[in-house]
């Protein structure tokens, strides 16, 4: 009797869990306009991952199948022509727990990928050109921990660019050492650090070592190596500071 009774419960138990993971978002579609910019819903609660995106890039959606679920939302957009040149549409996804993830993929009427987000995080963000037209948003729980979601669909002016950067662009120089640095270009190693402003008065050579000081292993020689980044492009000087005993017996320091 007991085992009977258990078996019912554990039946009963997974009926009432696929009912729940089934249940459709409100409103299941929405239409944006000029006038009406947003549309909100909300879906869930979704306690069984689908993973199958990892296989397709895009997820396999079957409601009747616990690990297949998704949220689908038909979106219809109704804007003037010209809103595809200074404005978008974004679709955010937004979950309690962070550390869970929906994916969120729209296609549009013929069922081509337009905006996606499978990166993780929260919320989870797909944008789309502001193209009159109907879509699908489709909202894949990859890791949902139980969770619901809140769907958010804005049409948003395209944020304008940022001004060109002044001045020089980053770049990457090369300090060869000289040839009466003792074959450091052989078999050199930098030490782990710079210090940018040396604290010792003799290290202080004007301008010489403005960008810094480095020190630099080479077989049985100690080089120390300054930086002067007043000129363009910064100049090296490299000097041996070795001393005695390291020159005798040792290879490292």
């Amino acid at each position: 009797m007991y085992r009977q009774t258990k078996n019912r419960i554990g039946l009963l138990a997974i009926a009432v869990f696929v009912a729940v993971s089934v249940k459709a978002g409100t409103p299941s579609s929405g239409t944006i306009t000029d006038a009406q910019p947003t549309v909100t819903y909300a879906a869930g609660p979704f306690l069984v991952p689908n993973v199958t995106d990892n296989v397709n890039s895009t997820p396999t959606c079957d409601n009747t199948v616990p690990a297949e679920q998704c949220d689908t939302f038909a979106l219809t957009v109704n804007v003037a022509a010209s809103d595809a040149q200074t404005k978008h549409i974004t679709v955010s996804i937004s979950f309690p727990i962070s550390a869970g993830e929906f994916d969120v993929f729209v296609f549009d009427s013929n069922g081509n990928l337009v905006g996606s987000d499978t990166a993780g995080g929260e919320p989870s963000v797909a944008t789309i050109p502001a193209t009159s037209g109907n879509y699908t948003v489709v909202v894949d729980p990859w890791n949902p921990l139980g969770q619901s979601f809140t769907g958010t669909i804005a049409l948003e002016s395209i944020p304008p660019q940022p001004p060109p950067a002044s001045g020089i662009a980053p770049r990457y120089q090369v300090y060869p050492a000289p040839p009466t640095a003792g074959g450091a270009n052989a078999s050199g190693e930098p030490s782990i650090g710079i210090d940018w402003n040396p604290n010792v008065a003799s290290l202080k050579y004007g301008t010489v070592n403005l960008g810094g000081v480095a020190f630099f292993t080479s077989n049985l020689n100690e080089f120390r190596v300054t930086f002067d980044d007043c000129s363009s492009p910064a100049k090296t000087v490299w000097q041996d500071v070795s001393s005695p005993v390291e020159t005798v017996t040792t290879l490292d320091p």
